[in-house]
């Protein structure tokens, strides 16, 4: 999403959380008081704004639909005054990393992450890093199952010393670095392709977000 649209889903969240304790707080002081009727109508009230909050979240996700991205494309995530974007840089189908055998076929993927200086907020210091926030990392085959990496797999390449830098490590504008992934696939199992997204509990309670219930995944295509 863009910064606007995150700043408003973010507010919208936040207003209407902000507005729910509020009404649920006014039925609980009016209920003590011997307000009954009050109270009710604060608790209809919450009860509304739940109800048309979670309408408008899975409606704006039913309307979306799931897109991949071509080869080498740029996948930003808004860190709300600067853009940090992941794109894939290759992948490759091996049988064995290192000493480990793959149960079916390793899907290793080497993904970069760049932070954008030209996304950066115009009062935000150039000496000062961006915290990505956690990522979500799965391939997505061709019926829409989401693989996890292999634990296997992913020591092997720590071992090797070609798993990269994490994922989510701090970035200063124009700087980044490449994380390698490992993905233990079936060997008639064709790739739709790789899904980077938020991994929090809030993202998916936000309007438009990506995590959001039936919204469409935005996936990396491989090599």
């Amino acid at each position: 999403m863009s910064n606007t649209t995150t700043i408003l889903a973010i507010l919208a969240l936040l207003g209407t959380v902000g507005l729910l304790l509020v009404l649920l707080v006014g039925a609980g002081v009016a209920r003590l008081n011997g307000r009954a009727p009050l109270a009710r109508q604060a608790l209809m009230g919450a009860g509304l704004l739940t109800t048309g909050y979670c309408a408008v979240l899975m409606g704006v996700g039913l309307t979306s639909r799931e897109r991949v991205l071509p080869v080498g494309a740029l996948k930003y995530f808004c860190e709300i005054d600067c853009h940090v974007s992941n794109a894939v840089v290759s992948a490759t189908r091996v049988e064995m990393i290192g000493t480990t055998q793959a149960t079916g076929r390793f899907v290793v993927v080497t993904v970069k992450t760049w932070f954008d200086p030209r996304t950066t907020s115009p009062t935000r210091p150039r000496d000062v890093p961006v915290y990505p926030n956690p990522r979500l990392v799965r391939l997505v085959d061709q019926s829409g199952k989401e693989i996890a990496p292999s634990i296997a797999g992913m020591q092997a390449l720590a071992q090797s010393g070609g798993s990269g830098t994490p994922i989510d490590r701090p970035l200063l504008p124009d700087a980044s670095y490449t994380t390698t992934f490992a993905f233990d696939l079936p060997l008639d199992a064709q790739v739709e392709g790789l899904w980077i997204a938020p991994d929090d509990p809030v993202s998916a309670l936000m309007i438009g977000e990506e995590r959001s219930p039936r919204h469409g995944r935005v996936l990396l295509a491989l090599e």
